[in-house]
This record gives C-alpha cells, structure tokens and sequence, in this order.
C-alpha cells in the first residue's frame, strides 16, 4: 500500500529560500565573468594596437634608411633623430587608438613607446596602460580590472655589410693565381672555391671578420685568417634595394657617354680618349668598353641592363632566367678612376646591373684602376685577366661569380661612409 507524504508549506519555502540564496553567488560568478570575459576582449584589442604600433614604428625606421641613406645610414642615426621617442609615441597611440574596442580612445598618457638599437636591429618597445570598468565588482570593491598589454618588434636595418666581398652565386668561382686583399671587412662566398698555388685570399684587418666559405677550402692557395667551411650560403645582401634607380625614368637616349653626359645608352660604346663621365646616372644596355683609355667618372652610377629586340629599341629588364645584357670591359694599360654619387637616389652606387643580368665585366691587360661605391653584379661576373695592374676598391662588392686568369691583384676597402647602406629587412614581433 503507497502512503502519501505531503510536504508542508513550511518545507516549501525552506527549500526555495535555500535555491534563491545558491543563485546569489552563482550569479555573483557570472557577472564577475562577464566583467572578466569584457577585459580580456578589450585586452586584445589593446594587444593588437600595440603590435601594430611597435611595427608601424620599425616600418617608419626602414623607410627613413631607404629613402634617406646618407642621413640615417644606422640603427643609432633613426633612433637620435627622434629624442623623447616623441614621433614613435605618436604611431603608438595612433595605433592603438585605431584598435581600440567600442571606439574607446586612450590618452596620450596610456601608450608608451621606446626605440634601441642592439647591433644593427632596432627594437621597438609599445607598451598599453588601460583600465575596464565592471558591472558588478564595484560591489565588492573592484570597480576596474586591468587590461595593459605589450608589444615588442625588431628589424634589422643593415647598415654595414658583414662581407666586404660578397660572392652570392651557387656555382664555382676560380681564383687561380689570382690575389684578393680585404680590409675592413669579411669574404663570404657561396658555392665552391677552386685555386692555383699561388692564388690567395687575405684578411689584414683584425677583429671578427672571417672568410666563410660555403663548401670547404681549396686544398691549393693561401688563405688568411683560416677559412670557416660548410657554412650556410650568404643571402644577398642588397636584396632590399630598390631597383632599377627611380631617376632612370628621366633620362634621355644619347649615344656616347664621355661627352653626351648621364642618359640610356642602348648600344655597345667605345670610350674616346680621354673620357671624362659628368656627375649622373647612365644607363647602358650595350658594352661600354674602355679599351685602354684613360677614364674619369667622378659622382657617378652606371647601371648595367638589357634592351628590346624589335624597333622600337628601348630598355627592359633582363628575363627572370637570367640574360647576358649591359656590361663594362676595360683592356690594355688604360686606367679608370670612377667615385659614386653622395647624394640621391643611387648614392653609394658606383656600378650596379639588373639582378638578372648575367653578363661579364671584365678588367684585362695591365690596365690599372680605382674605383669607390658600392659594386652589386648579383647575376654577373667579375672577371680579372692577364697581368691586370692593380685594381683598388673602395666598395662594397656583390656579383654572382668572381674569375681570375693570371696573377691580377685586387685590393677592395669597404669603407662604409663611402657605400650604399644595407636596406633594413626581417621586420618581425618578438612579443
């Protein structure tokens, strides 16, 4: 037999009293999670500003060396160009204030921002100060939760070369009996070396500059200090330059450059004797051989591409595949003094060729030469004939292949002042 049980109202009541008095924290939690949830979204709002602050202030540094090298030629002259870091600061809080959540705008006071220099990387530091109020927590005391994030970002700006000769290409490079002095600077050589005897290679300055080869050394040839082997291959180190130079656009077709001035020149040329370049831009697409004139081109860049192959004639860059387009040859006992320009947009440059030109340039005889700018062949060759008078390079000196046949000695100087700056790269966050 079933028996009845009722409940009396006094019972009911306990148990919805006890049921009520459980949902007060429950609730309690859940608006504390809310007010949690409503930080922690602001927070990444904030997160994303901040990021975006510390690498619009990298971008801004990497702008200010491509556009101004002369003037920010390092790490050290960005950052003593903003005292105060008063123009960083700005990015920052535009940046952030750009993301901030619910169209909510921080004051100036919140957004902090630090520029320094660590080597060649500038480190740009963003830190956010912001404070979300709560829809509960002011009930038990808290009336804000703390939303402050940081961001940090880095970019390595370059300015000076690690290898003063920089010989990029994968294939193999002959030395024979060639000799190659450096100094101020390292050797740094993709692919393989191959040498006669008396082939030699040498580093006279002291400190951390090494010779690294990516294979290992010629059991033949004098190499000093003692080379690094199997190292990794060396990325090209100007492959953030801006090419061809914005000023080709404004130059006229002219036919001989000894006495024409800067322009294109679309056909293989001789220079006249002497032959004396005015300061400027030239633009060959054909050779310019020197034979064994006497050259002077103070304040000047030539740059080395290909041409069309139908009328109308004009310039176009080399194929991706590579083409054998402009180049210069220099024979005989001529000599050549050549400097490039300090100011504009090929400051630094003194020879330079589409990167997919793989033409030669070639110095032969007993021709002597000197030379100051940077020289960046990154497809071509540098070729170094017979018993070639001494051939002094104050440059910076990238090409794909470099080749010697004889005992032509060539001293290169990197001094750093005097050549194209290394564009900044590798803009990344580090936190």
């Amino acid at each position: 037999m079933r028996v009845q049980v009722m409940r009396s109202r006094r019972e009911r009541g306990a148990v919805a009293l006890t049921a009520g008095l459980l949902m007060i924290p429950v609730l309690v939690i859940a608006a504390f999670g809310v007010d949690f949830g409503n930080a922690y979204t602001q927070g990444q709002a904030f997160a994303a500003g901040a990021d975006s602050g510390a690498l619009a202030i990298t971008q801004r540094a990497q702008s200010m060396m491509t556009q101004s090298p002369s003037t920010y030629p390092n790490c050290a002259a960005v950052v003593n160009a903003d005292p105060g870091f008063t123009n960083a600061k700005a990015l920052a809080l535009s940046a952030v204030n750009a993301n901030a959540p619910f169209s909510r705008q921080l004051p100036a006071s919140a957004v902090n921002a630090t520029m320094t220099c660590q080597g060649a990387s500038l480190v740009a530091d963003v830190t956010v100060q912001a404070n979300v109020g709560t829809s509960i927590g002011g009930m038990v005391g808290v009336s804000s939760i703390a939303a402050n994030r940081a961001a940090q970002a880095v970019i390595d700006l370059g300015g000076r070369s690690k290898c003063g000769l920089c010989i990029i290409g994968p294939g193999s490079h002959d030395l024979q009996n060639g000799s190659v002095t450096v100094n101020q600077a390292g050797v740094s050589v993709n692919g393989t070396v191959v040498a006669n005897p008396q082939g030699e290679i040498t580093i006279v300055t002291t400190g951390t500059d090494v010779i690294s080869f990516q294979g290992s050394t010629p059991n033949k040839g004098t190499y000093v200090p003692t080379p690094l082997e199997n190292q990794p291959p060396i990325a090209d180190p100007l492959a953030g330059l801006l090419l061809p130079p914005a000023s080709v656009s404004t130059l006229a077709v002219k036919t001989n450059p000894c006495t024409d001035g800067p322009g294109i020149y679309l056909n293989s040329i001789d220079a006249s004797d002497p032959c004396i370049m005015s300061t400027g831009l030239y633009v060959f697409a054909g050779q310019f051989d020197l034979k064994n004139r006497t050259v002077r081109a103070n304040g000047v860049t030539m740059y080395f591409t290909c041409k069309t192959t139908t009328s109308p004639i004009t310039i176009r860059p080399c194929s991706s595949g590579g083409e054998d387009g402009g180049n210069m040859q220099q024979a005989g006992n001529g000599d050549f003094i050549f400097s490039a320009p300090t100011t504009g947009d090929t400051a630094g440059l003194a020879l330079v060729a589409d990167r997919n030109n793989t033409a030669t340039s070639s110095y032969r005889g007993s021709a002597t030469g000197q030379s100051t700018g940077t020289i960046y062949l990154k497809s071509g060759t540098l070729d170094f004939r017979g018993t070639a008078g001494t051939t002094s390079l104050d440059s910076l000196v990238i090409t794909g292949n470099m080749t010697f046949s004889g005992q032509a000695p060539v001293i290169i100087t990197y001094t750093e002042s005097k050549n194209v700056p290394i564009p900044a790269t590798n803009n990344r966050l580090t936190r």
